[in-house]
């Protein structure tokens, strides 16, 4: 039996005929046979219709990111909190195509959209638009998603299942306008992250508007993608006041070992410290070039998503003096080694450092920092020893591989000091924020040595709670409360070392350490 399909409106001689009757065949057709496909399929096949000129740079963060908006899209995941570089994908796929997928599965499914900017917020929705009314999409889905004639503009359009897109910016208006999704793309702009009055504003119209557009709020879910930019970004609102968002944080650059676990498959992948997030687009080179042009601060915050205020915390930005020729005539030259407690080249750095005191003021001479193993620690040690021969006393923190390392190498380098930490580490910085307050620490120049940015960064970030990088930290004030210690009980600075030792109490005064 042959079925023929003809349009009621069509003229019988129109030449046309043939091709609206197949037209409508392939209509009604694919309302029953539009073909379920996984976001990451849908993705990959999008790419081609959105970037047509640059082929996609296929990488597992992308698949995991579509795991965790599919969680979101099945009712499964109500508040989703994505924090990734710059460059990478987050918005061509959280804002622009996870939206046009959900609809070939849900047309009535009403999406609202919110950025910095409305010229940012339009060429979303116009991306999405594109995509949405591609030849690919129509012929595909274009039985299930029609987008309607009457409600068609570039911020804001409907389809014939009452499903809608509604994008809007910063102040913008939402007056009448609600969802089931909220996507909030990168709330705030990253040129303005110091600015009070532009964070009050992002964050006001994430708590006070759109929790408000919500069709459901039992059920519906909300989205929010950010680059991080500042400690008080919308992020970091989320992270320290809000319940129940999923956070899922990939920063450009692995800083210790981590096992990256995907909610649906349950594939793991295993990041070793050093790990690039996608080395297809950027690799060790250009990552590093990124670090020198953007700056420690903003790359920190940016791209390793750990960002720092401008000023700092315990220990300031402002508080570092550098100087360009070294000093002649030090009183004392000294080592100070912070080991690790991982026996493995993927977990925390070694750092050692090499720190001269003048009358009141201490220098930082050289350092020596990377993830080393115990064998690897031992022969850094030795090799700086060899190196900076002026330094008698070597303080050594009794704790993780130090004690083994201190076991190993007292009878072959002398004058290796164990050193007791006494208080917390934030006690101990603290203590010695003054003396840098002062001008007395100085630093070298960042031109010469560009490790030092880094080393100002971790200063900065330094607040002596949970799971810091805090290795060059805890390294500088073992020097200086050290050296501290020695001025305060009034022995010779030539020789570096002193018979009379201060009870507990009298340390934690000036400074915290003991090498009892």
């Amino acid at each position: 039996m042959t079925i023929t399909w003809k349009h009621p409106f069509v003229n019988k001689n129109s030449g046309t005929d043939v091709e609206l009757r197949q037209d409508v065949f392939k209509r009604v057709l694919a309302q029953y046979t539009s073909p379920e496909i996984s976001l990451w399929h849908f993705f990959q096949q999008a790419w081609d219709v959105l970037e047509p000129a640059n082929p996609l740079k296929k990488n597992w963060h992308l698949e995991l990111l579509c795991e965790y908006l599919t969680l979101v899209s099945d009712g499964k995941m109500q508040k989703l909190l994505i924090n990734m570089p710059p460059r990478n994908v987050k918005s061509t796929l959280t804002t622009i195509t996870f939206p046009a997928w959900v609809w070939t599965r849900r047309p009535a499914m009403r999406f609202v959209f919110c950025s910095y900017s409305s010229s940012l917020s339009t060429k979303h929705s116009i991306d999405r638009r594109r995509l949405i009314e591609s030849p690919w999409y129509r012929e595909r889905w274009g039985g299930i998603v029609q987008l309607s004639e009457d409600q068609n503009q570039k911020h804001e359009y409907e389809n014939t299942a009452r499903g809608h897109m509604v994008s809007t910016s910063i102040g913008g208006t939402l007056t009448g306008k609600g969802g089931d999704i909220i996507i909030e793309d990168d709330m705030l702009n990253p040129n303005e992250s110091d600015s009070e009055a532009a964070r009050r504003h992002s964050l006001s119209m994430h708590r006070n508007v759109l929790p408000t557009r919500l069709d459901s709020p039992i059920t519906g879910a909300r989205i929010l993608v950010e680059q991080r930019t500042h400690p008080d970004d919308v992020s970091g609102h989320v992270l320290k006041n809000e319940r129940d968002w999923t956070h899922l944080c990939l920063p450009i650059e692995a800083e210790e070992k981590t096992s990256v676990v995907f909610p649906i498959s349950g594939r793991i992948i295993e990041r070793e410290a050093g790990n690039i997030l996608n080395p297809m687009h950027q690799g060790k080179k250009e990552v590093d070039d990124l670090k020198r042009s953007m700056g420690s601060r903003a790359f920190a915050a940016q791209c390793q998503q750990n960002p720092t205020s401008e000023l700092g915390n315990i220990l300031k930005r402002s508080f570092w003096r550098h100087w360009h020729v070294k000093p002649p005539g030090f009183d004392i030259v000294i080592q100070s080694w912070d080991m690790t407690f991982k026996e493995t080249k993927s977990g925390s750095y070694v750092c050692g450092q090499l720190w001269g005191k003048r009358s009141a003021n201490f220098y930082l001479l050289d350092q020596v920092r990377a993830r080393m193993d115990f064998n690897d620690s031992v022969k850094a040690l030795e090799t700086f020893t060899a190196m900076h021969q002026e330094a008698f006393a070597k303080l050594v923190e009794d704790k993780a591989n130090g004690p083994a390392i201190i076991s190993t190498l007292k009878n072959r380098i002398p004058g290796i000091i164990p050193v007791s930490p006494i208080g917390t580490k934030a006690a101990r910085a603290q203590n010695i924020s003054p003396i840098a307050e002062a001008g007395n620490i100085h630093l070298p120049d960042m031109v010469s040595n560009p490790w030092v940015a880094d080393f100002i960064e971790e200063c900065a970030a330094f607040k002596g709670v949970g799971n810091e990088r805090n290795d060059q930290v805890d390294a500088m004030t073992q020097a200086v409360c050290w050296l501290m210690q020695m001025e305060y009980q009034g022995e010779p600075m030539d020789d570096g070392l002193g018979e009379n030792m201060l009870d507990e109490a009298e340390m934690e005064i000036v400074g915290g350490f003991s090498n009892v």
